[in-house]
């Protein structure tokens, strides 16, 4: 069972990584995944087709379930959200409201839809475009993804996908192509089989090294956030020459790597946070070369627009509030950096999370009505801390002593509100949870 909550956490932990990077801002403002999408809203709505800018009463539920849509589902823009639906690009208003549906340029379906001939998945949404994969036969081993290209035009009867205008802008052999930052300029991807990060260079219409020093670097993406073009990266091999050791920062369009950190080997794994626009949180480096396994649990902050790179909290003063329990994960939102601690326990495994403050790390506390909550359950799974909630799964041991998770939950900090999330909850756009519904 144990072996089985920590394989949950890693599937779903990455899964939302690639939303919560980029979605939080200081003083509890929500913004979207993508610079030119979701506007920063704070209390007013956003302006934009299908968006009411009224203020009365009625409508602040509605404000905060927009906003609260917007920052946990990742294909958004200021005006809708898009999902795939039957072989169609399904676009919805941000309360959730299907508005139209859309052909997918370049899927031929001969008028019958089989994903498992061929389907797509969108990649990366913005006010100017939607980049999406296409597969042509998605379960044969000789099916190339291609990434292809839809701009999105706001006409006087809405926004609609401009047809003319789609193009295949170029494909790979891997498994996969994930967009992780788009703008009109270049386009940072990166693959699950082989795992790697490459740029494609929109003006040059071909694929580019983000390193032009080491061509033949791979590199992995270990902060990537949709408002801006920096992101970290560090090797995905082991010390050759064309494999550096260390921790790098990147800024899309460079052709160069800048290192801020060492790391020895090739496997330092958490990075989970960032804050307004600027800031990378880090942890989990591996600093003593000659012994296995010697992790330094500092956690860092870089400021991508100083370069400054400091320790935040350092491991010592963490550890004299959480004692031994065990590092899980890192979650920035509003003003306050969440740290995610796990115990094995002979009553179950236990869930803990504790703060402090993003400007300075001090503020250190334990956040006792969250941790009330993930206590009175068997097993836990926490989701990610977002948009001022902590989302979770959780459920007690069946009589095999087997955890039966079927619940999900979300607990607001501001008023310590612990609920259970219904289908029709707006809590509920969380992706996967999402997706997993309309199955």
């Amino acid at each position: 069972m144990k072996n089985k909550s920590r394989l949950h956490r890693v599937s779903v932990a990455a899964s939302l990584a690639a939303i919560c990077i980029g979605v939080t801002a200081c003083g509890g403002e929500v913004v979207g995944k993508n610079s030119n999408s979701i506007e920063v809203v704070s209390g007013a709505s956003v302006s934009g087709s299908g968006i009411s800018q009224k203020k009365d009463k009625s409508s602040e539920s509605m404000n905060d379930t927009k906003r609260l849509i917007a920052a946990i589902y990742p294909h958004t823009n200021s005006r809708f959200l898009y999902r795939e639906k039957g072989g169609k690009i399904e676009q919805r208003d941000l309360e959730g409201k299907v508005i139209q549906s859309f052909s997918v340029p370049g899927l031929d379906t001969g008028g019958t839809y089989d994903e498992d001939e061929a389907g797509f998945e969108i990649e990366w949404v913005s006010d100017r475009e939607i980049l999406y994969n296409l597969y042509r036969e998605r379960e044969s081993e000789d099916s190339v993804p291609e990434l292809w290209c839809v701009p999105l035009k706001d006409t006087k009867e809405g926004e609609v996908l401009d047809m003319a205008g789609a193009e295949k802008l170029f494909e790979d052999s891997a498994y996969d192509i994930c967009v992780e930052y788009a703008d009109s300029q270049c386009i940072l991807y990166s693959t699950l089989e082989p795992s790697y990060c490459k740029e494609y260079d929109r003006r040059k219409k071909k694929k580019v090294p983000l390193d032009s020093s080491r061509p033949k670097a791979r590199w992995y993406p270990r902060s990537v956030n949709g408002d801006v073009s920096k992101f970290i990266v560090h090797s995905f091999e082991k010390s050759k020459e064309e494999y550096p050791t260390g921790v790098y920062v990147h800024e899309a369009g460079s052709g160069k790597v800048e290192k801020i950190n060492e790391c020895y080997g090739s496997k330092w794994s958490q990075l989970h946070g960032t804050v307004s626009d600027k800031r990378f949180l880090y942890t989990e480096l591996l600093q003593e070369p000659q012994v296995i396994g010697k992790v330094s649990y500092d956690i860092w902050c870089y400021d991508g627009e100083t370069g400054k790179n400091q320790i935040l909290l350092p491991e010592k003063e963490w550890r004299e509030l959480a004692g031994d329990m065990e590092f899980q994960e890192l979650w920035a939102d509003g003003d306050r950096l969440y740290i995610e601690v796990f115990e094995e326990k002979k009553d179950g495994d236990h869930t803990a999370v504790f703060s402090c403050s993003l400007s300075d790390g001090k503020g250190l506390r334990w956040e006792e009505e969250l941790n009330r909550y993930l206590h009175s359950y068997d097993d836990v799974y926490m989701i990610g801390i977002e948009a001022g909630r902590c989302f979770y799964e959780a459920g007690d041991y069946d009589g095999d002593g087997v955890a039966v998770i079927e619940d999900r939950y979300c607990y607001r900090f501001s008023s310590g509100e612990n609920k259970k999330i219904e289908k029709s909850d707006a809590e509920n756009w969380l992706w996967h949870w999402y997706c997993q519904d309309e199955e």
